[in-house]
């Protein structure tokens, strides 16, 4: 049996208030582990050779009696565990010790989960979440995020931040996230699921398509060949071809990715592997490319990259995300020529594929699979209003029309 020692002790660095935290020190087996116990008091209130707090702070018998319970009450459940020959390491000690003495830093466990996402959009949604939740209150702790938390958050993203239903059911499910995968991680454990009867609501949005005949509209308007609209119209309507590509896949598509007339890639947001066969449209497309310009197998095909090796996952974001606002602005242009009363963007070409597949071949399964998407629900959101008009007509098929 290791013998483990827990010492209170005061943090090195102040925050910026001039305060000191208080901190568990744990030892055993000549290792050492540091909990944060939350609580802050000025340096002159501590004394150093007794570790524990002077009685010139008002709270010194509550503060000194808070810690020694929770020594008291960790040092019990190691000597049980000892007893019963399971043994404790001392990371699982301080994750036990952070859980009783507080959660843990919420926000420092979400800033570091989101910095190791790979998908540059992801790590983009997750970021603002993030910002938005600090302007709410700029320090959390694990034990922090309750029903009433939550509730009050809601409140404030709807009546000071204005923000839309769906705005809120993405910032509230993507806290959640965080806090399931820090308790997947063992990092946190809680006494009680805060979003366990939490009801998140989200509204069927208006997402903008293009139809079949706005489809041979694009298809069939002329540009000069050295405008970016002209490459930007062919990139759309690549996506379109090859069944709702992502704009990213898109831009860093390459002529090594054409095989036996398909299109392989492996998808930068889900990781999946895939490879859409490509239609006369889309090789049409691509003998264009073929016959303007010499093209090698590491070449890419549309001509908004210029980079092929980036020194790390910010600088790919930040370019993939500055083309593709270039192609989206070149397309509000298109847009603009062919008099489209819609808001046109890289993506209205996925959702374009989505529902103009539907109409034709009404296989939500297989759509749903082209599209890559991990359930069903997420694709039902592409489609549009007539999909309920759809599946009233099976109604009555069977059943009669009254």
């Amino acid at each position: 049996m290791g013998k483990v020692t827990f010492i209170p002790e005061l943090n090195s660095k102040p925050r910026k208030d001039g305060l000191f935290g208080i901190m568990i020190r744990i030892t055993k087996n000549r290792q050492i582990k540091r909990i944060n116990t939350g609580l802050f008091v000025k340096k002159s209130d501590w004394n150093v050779d007794k570790r524990e707090i002077r009685k010139s702070n008002k709270d010194y018998q509550l503060i000194n009696n808070f810690i020694q319970k929770k020594i008291n009450e960790i040092s019990i459940e190691n000597i049980n565990a000892d007893v019963n020959n399971k043994q404790l390491t001392i990371s699982t000690l301080q994750r036990k010790m952070k859980n009783e003495a507080g959660g843990g830093d919420f926000i420092k466990f979400a800033t570091d989960f989101t910095q190791k996402k790979q998908n540059s959009g992801t790590q983009r949604v997750y970021r603002t979440v993030l910002k938005k939740l600090q302007e709410f209150k700029f320090e959390i702790d694990f034990t922090d995020i309750t029903r009433s938390f939550l509730s009050a958050y809601e409140k404030y993203l709807r009546e000071e931040k204005g923000n839309m239903q769906n705005t809120i059911h993405k910032n509230l499910t993507t806290i959640r996230t965080f806090y399931y995968e820090a308790i997947k991680q063992e990092v946190f454990e809680p006494t009680a699921n805060p979003f366990l009867h939490l009801k998140i609501k989200k509204s069927k949005s208006v997402r903008s398509r293009l139809n079949f005949e706005e489809i041979e509209q694009l298809e069939s308007l002329q540009l000069d060949e050295n405008l970016k609209m002209f490459h930007a119209k062919n990139l759309f309507l690549m996506q379109y071809y090859t069944l709702g590509t992502r704009v990213g896949d898109m831009l860093t598509m390459k002529w090594s990715n054409i095989i036996d007339n398909r299109f392989e890639y492996t998808s930068g947001k889900t990781g999946k592997l895939h490879r859409p066969k490509l239609c006369d449209k889309a090789l049409a497309i691509l003998q264009y490319y073929q016959q303007t310009k010499p093209q090698k197998k590491s070449d890419y095909i549309f001509p908004f990259l210029q980079k092929k090796h980036w020194e790390n996952h910010e600088e790919y974001r930040r370019d993939i995300e500055s083309k593709t606002s270039q192609v989206n602005n070149n397309l509000k242009k298109v847009a603009a020529i062919l008099n489209l009363k819609k808001n046109i963007s890289s993506h209205v070409s996925r959702h374009s594929f989505a529902e103009n597949a539907r109409l034709k071949t009404n296989d939500i399964y297989a759509i749903s699979k082209a599209l890559g998407h991990s359930s069903i629900s997420i694709t039902e959101a592409y489609f549009g209003t007539n999909y309920e008009e759809s599946t009233d007509k099976i109604t009555d098929f069977l059943f009669g029309k009254d």
